[in-house]
Order: C-alpha cells, then sequence, then structure tokens
C-alpha cells in the first residue's frame, strides 16, 4: 500500500514537469508526516518540541520543501530504543519492511534509508536507491523561549504537534546562521546553508521580530544591535552561487531560485531595516 501511494505521488508529481530532486524532497516531506505523528501520538515522546525549517513548513506555511527533520528535548532521549520503536511503527502499521536505520555522528543523528528509488524510477544507473530521511533531536535547557501546539491537517493526517513560536524560531535561525558549523562536499568546506537565508526573509517578509531575550541567550551576545551587524556583514558578503545550488531542490521553479539568488542583496537590505533598533 505505501509503494503504491508513493508511486501515485510520484506521477502527479512528475506530471508537473519537476526535477526528480524536487520529487524526492516531496516524498521526504510525505514520510516525515508519519514520523511527526509517530512522535506525537506516543506520550512518551509528546513534549518533543518541533523545530526548523519543517516546523515552519507544516506550523507556519513555509513556501519551500523541507529535508530533514529537527526537534528539541528537555529530557535525554534513548535513541536506541527510539530507533527500535520507529521500525516497528513503519512494520506494524504500514505493513513496510524494508526500511534501514542508522544512528551516527557525536550528535546521534538518525538516518531513516527507504531503498525505494529504482521502484518509483527516480534512481538513475550509479546512483543510490535510497531516500534518506535525517532526524536530528538536540537537548535543549530550559530557556525564555515561546511554544505553540498546532494542528497538522496534511495528506490524510490529523494530529497536534509542540512547536515553538516564530520569534523563537526566528531567534534559533539567527544564532544557527551566525554560528553554526556545516560541512559539505568531497572536501568538507565549512559553508553556510542558504535555505537559512531563504527563511530569514521569509521572517522578514512577515514582519517577524526575533525573541529577544531568547536571541541573546543563544548567541551570548548582549547587545541586539551587535547581533543584527553581524548578521548585515554575513549577507553582505554571501556567496550567492552557494545560495543557489542549496535551495534548487526546495522549489518547483527554477527561474524563481534564479531570481532569488540574483536578487537576495537588494531583499535583505529592504526588508531588515524594520529590525534596527531605534
Amino acid at each position: 500500500m505505501l509503494i503504491q501511494n508513493l508511486e501515485k505521488k510520484v506521477q502527479e508529481l512528475k506530471n508537473k514537469g519537476l526535477t526528480n530532486g524536487v520529487v524526492k524532497n516531496y516524498l521526504k516531506e510525505y514520510f516525515q508526516l508519519f514520523i511527526l505523528e509517530f512522535f506525537y501520538n506516543q506520550k512518551k515522546y509528546q513534549d518533543l518540541i518541533f523545530t526548523g525549517g519543517s516546523c515552519l513548513r507544516f506550523c507556519y506555511g513555509l513556501n519551500r520543501l523541507s529535508e530533514d527533520l529537527d526537534l528539541d528535548s528537555l529530557k535525554k532521549i534513548d535513541k536506541k530504543e527510539l530507533v527500535k520503536k520507529i521500525k516497528e511503527y513503519f512494520k506494524k502499521n504500514l505493513q513496510y519492511k524494508d526500511l534501514e536505520i542508522s544512528i551516527k555522528g557525536k550528535g546521534e543523528k538518525i538516518y531513516l534509508k527507504f531503498p525505494i528509488l529504482k521502484i518509483l524510477k527516480l534512481s538513475k544507473l550509479g546512483e543510490t536507491d535510497k531516500l534518506y530521511v535525517k532526524i536530528e533531536i538536540e537537548k535543549v535547557y530550559k530557556t525564555p523561549f515561546g511554544l505553540e501546539k498546532t494542528p497538522i491537517l496534511q495528506d490524510g493526517f490529523s494530529f497536534f504537534v509542540k512547536n515553538y513560536d516564530l520569534p523563537s524560531l526566528m531567534a534559533g535561525k539567527i544564532n544557527a546562521i551566525l554560528f553554526r558549523i556545516f560541512f559539505k562536499g568531497k572536501e568538507d568546506k565549512i559553508i553556510f546553508k542558504g535555505r537559512d537565508w531563504y527563511d530569514l526573509i521569509w521572517y522578514f517578509r512577515k514582519g517577524i521580530k526575533p525573541n529577544s531575550a531568547y536571541l541573546k541567550k543563544l548567541t551570548k551576545i548582549s547587545d541586539e544591535k551587535e547581533i543584527f551587524k553581524k548578521l548585515d556583514e554575513k549577507a553582505m558578503k554571501l556567496n550567492l552561487s552557494h545560495l543557489k545550488s542549496d535551495i534548487e531542490n526546495l522549489f518547483e521553479s527554477k527561474k524563481f531560485v534564479e531570481d532569488f539568488a540574483a536578487n537576495f542583496r537588494d531583499l535583505y537590505k529592504k526588508l531588515s531595516s524594520y529590525l534596527i533598533l531605534a
């Protein structure tokens, strides 16, 4: 049943002329919904705090696709036990037995691997058959963030999640832009995530202001003007080619991605001015 649903989804997406990269990310989001349903329909995991781009996407209507699931926890999560429960969920509820799961890295990131790309004709010769969905659960401590409960009503799913409010999410995004170390490519170079900058522009357009107390706590910078100055400096030095390449599979329109990258600095200057303190 699961494979049949996926085949139908893939055909509908391909009929729209979308690239394989974009189609794969739509499928990742579909699997994210199953995983979120699993978390928030079990009492043990209902206190997890949904965050990141997927949270913006599902809870607040962010108009870009998201690849991974990010959650925070106020208590330690036994990830080996969690992996076992996720496998049981897919096997029992979806009659899907081919799921592979691994835990990697110091942060104990969980990788779900679905060997479905060949059967869905999304994998070319020499490419992997596996669609990866990453789950990252980080330990957090009580800080001045705001929380909300949001209903998810999509693709036949209906459940509530616990998530950060928009000002707290924005504070987390600014902190990630300023201080997150991100490695990518064969040379393991430190670069930025273009999607973070797209999300920041989205916040600007919504007129959201970051949770000030939470932002200062995260960045360890007490002067908010200094935080925004650092943000401005990074924005003006941004490699627009990296920006474009990171978000190209997160939108249906290639032309939009090209135009966004080309106009990024002007958009940033125009839209960020409301953050400047009097």
